[in-house]
């Protein structure tokens, strides 16, 4: 026990490392930064998103995807920061509208919490090449996570989404 916990310390070390060096690759040569980018985003990030530390996750995904495609990165983060005041708004009145949903279902303020997100740049370019689609094709740049206490108040919070707005079948997580 004490030996697999040392271990995961020392993961998070690395990848707290790793972070800090993507955030100083300019200091390199082209020819370096592309490979620690490409190291990075097929060895550390998957490390960081098995430990559950989507924050760094998605930093290190942003960070290479900057040096490993930085046009599709510009496009997409020029898309994002023209809209981030819609996309901000959008996701303030929804994360809004879902907690007086809940209220008006019973739940009280505190057993629930709601956390809201844009997607971020890599996942986005992901998306788009899987789909074949453009940015302005996908239709989940924003997202919201309702944590409860508890597996009931899960299924009423599901329950009070799907008869307030209609579940896409095949999107269904």
């Amino acid at each position: 026990l004490i030996a697999s916990s040392c271990y995961v310390i020392v993961l998070i070390i690395k990848l707290c490392d790793r972070l800090h060096n993507m955030m100083t690759l300019s200091a390199l040569t082209h020819a370096k930064q592309e490979r620690i980018a490409q190291e990075t985003l097929v060895g550390y990030a998957p490390i960081a998103h098995r430990l559950g530390i989507s924050k760094i996750k998605n930093l290190l995904e942003d960070l290479s995807f900057r040096v490993i495609y930085p046009k599709d990165y510009k496009k997409i983060n020029e898309y994002l920061v023209a809209n981030n005041q819609n996309l901000q708004l959008s996701l303030n009145s929804f994360i809004d509208k879902t907690k007086n949903i809940l209220l008006q279902y019973g739940l009280l303020k505190d057993d629930f919490e709601v956390i809201g997100r844009v997607k971020h740049n890599y996942s986005i370019y992901i998306k788009m090449h899987r789909k074949g689609i453009d940015i302005d094709e996908i239709l989940d740049l924003i997202a919201i996570r309702i944590i409860v206490n508890n597996p009931i108040e899960c299924y009423e919070v599901l329950g009070a989404m799907h008869i307030n707005f209609t579940p896409l079948i095949s999107r269904f997580k």
